[in-house]
């Protein structure tokens, strides 16, 4: 599928960035995949009432199953605010999914702990990302060019929090 510059692309080159096409180009789709695959992926879910930030906290606690996890660990995974993880969590704690538990080394902290039922939803939510992903991204990619295509956006994704200040 050829993809023509985005608008922003071509002004970019009357403005005197020639070659800002195919970057740009890029960018737009990235952006865009990334809004489409966000919509996209929340309809996996199998819980109805679950955000996909939501759905991403509880997976991410139960792939580190033993570790010792704190508010503090997962607001700088998903790069949020300290309100936005709060509120996150305490959300998933409202529905019973989540449990907080005094650090046993930091008195100021506290640990997370996947409720039965959180751990449930989310052994269902990463199948149903994984399944779904399969299916998606089998009538587009071989299985080189997702290990192509992960291995480059991974690249990028290591500049850009290499580079959170925005210089170099």
């Amino acid at each position: 599928m050829n993809q023509d510059p985005p608008e922003s692309a071509r002004h970019a080159a009357r403005l005197g960035v020639p070659d800002a096409g195919p970057a740009m180009t890029m960018a737009s789709l990235l952006w865009k995949a990334s809004s489409e695959l966000s919509s996209y992926m929340s309809s996996a879910w199998t819980t109805p009432d679950l955000r996909a930030g939501e759905a991403d906290v509880l997976m991410a606690l139960r792939v580190r199953d033993e570790v010792t996890t704190t508010p503090a660990d997962l607001k700088a995974r998903f790069n949020l605010t300290s309100a936005g993880i709060t509120s996150r969590l305490d959300l998933l704690e409202t529905k019973a999914l989540l449990e907080r538990k005094p650090h046993p080394t930091d008195r100021r902290s506290v640990t997370l702990h996947l409720t039965g039922e959180g751990e449930r939803i989310a052994d269902e939510t990463i199948v149903a990302v994984a399944t779904t992903m399969s299916e998606l991204t089998t009538d587009v990619f071989t299985d080189r060019d997702v290990s192509e295509l992960s291995r480059q956006l991974g690249a990028l994704l290591e500049r850009l929090q290499g580079n959170e200040a925005g210089g170099e």
